[in-house]
């Protein structure tokens, strides 16, 4: 399957031409992790979007009460995470560490990402629409976590 395919079954993907996908595929850094890798930490400069070729993720945060990290979230092929990178250059929320034996993730850096959307303002729309939706949806499910 090409980039661009896979690209193609992430929802914040969706709406998106082949050719529109192709130009970001050419833009996507494969990564190839190792169980108990850690993609980013919690508190580090967010500089991209990760999407799940195979493998597992899990997202941690660290609570100020225990010493342990609090998995909130497994992710699993075709999911995408570190998203709030493409909104602002803040820190992470969490942790993102690979959790299975072996991952291969791609990587989309904010700034590269960002230069295609400027040269196509309507993939631009269609990328930050379906991203405020997936974060939307993810705030719920952490949310409806949390209190239960």
């Amino acid at each position: 399957m090409s980039y661009a395919d896979m690209l193609a079954t992430v929802d914040i993907f969706d709406d998106l031409s082949a050719e529109r996908l192709e130009r970001i595929s050419s833009i996507c850094v494969e990564h190839r992790l190792h169980e108990g890798d850690v993609v980013f930490e919690q508190n580090a400069r967010s500089d991209g979007l990760y999407i799940i070729l195979n493998g597992e993720i899990d997202i941690q945060v660290q609570s100020p009460s225990s010493d342990a990290p609090l998995t909130v979230a497994r992710l699993q092929r075709g999911q995408s995470f570190g998203e709030v990178a493409l909104v602002d250059e803040g820190i992470r929320t969490a942790t993102a560490r690979v959790g299975t034996p072996d991952a291969r993730l791609l990587m989309l850096r904010r700034a590269d990402l960002m230069e295609v959307c400027h040269e196509d303002f309507e993939l631009g729309f269609i990328l930050m629409r379906n991203l405020a939706g997936d974060l939307a949806l993810k705030m719920r499910q952490t949310d409806l976590r949390v209190r239960s």
